[in-house]
């Protein structure tokens, strides 16, 4: 018996977008460390304006934090997102014309529409767990 199974949308592009370069993270910014079945992908993309930071002659390194481009929903009413018609969301004026190229290459490589709207003037930052807890 041949068992056919359907590619979950979200792990194909989430892994498509890993071979541009991009780090996936959920819609709130927070690094995704595995890829599942979701309604939207996070994308984040190194700072390199940024340099990592160490501590005791280099011994300890701390992460920097990524730049958080964007969201594209693939599926959410109230974005009118659906599977053939995504929603890329952007933070940042500056991120227009890269926003502009990914949806362009989405469009091609998935054969779906894809609106991009420059949701704030401001870029935003990778969320850590650790902005969570509390002191």
């Amino acid at each position: 018996m041949k068992l056919n199974v359907a590619p979950v949308l979200s792990i194909q592009v989430g892994q498509w977008l890993r071979s541009r370069g991009y780090h996936l993270a959920d819609h709130i910014g927070l690094e995704l460390q595995s890829l599942e079945k979701t309604n939207s992908l996070g994308l984040l993309r190194e700072n390199p304006d940024v340099k990592p930071r160490s501590w005791l002659m280099s011994l300890i390194r701390g992460r920097s934090r990524k730049i958080f481009f964007g969201v594209v929903w693939f599926e959410d009413v109230q974005r009118k997102a659906d599977e053939q018609n995504w929603v890329l969301e952007v933070y940042g004026q500056e991120n227009a014309y890269l926003a502009r190229q990914l949806a362009h290459d989405m469009t091609l490589t998935f054969s779906v529409k894809v609106v991009f709207r420059i949701i704030s003037e401001d870029t935003k930052t990778e969320v850590f767990g650790s902005d969570f807890s509390e002191f």
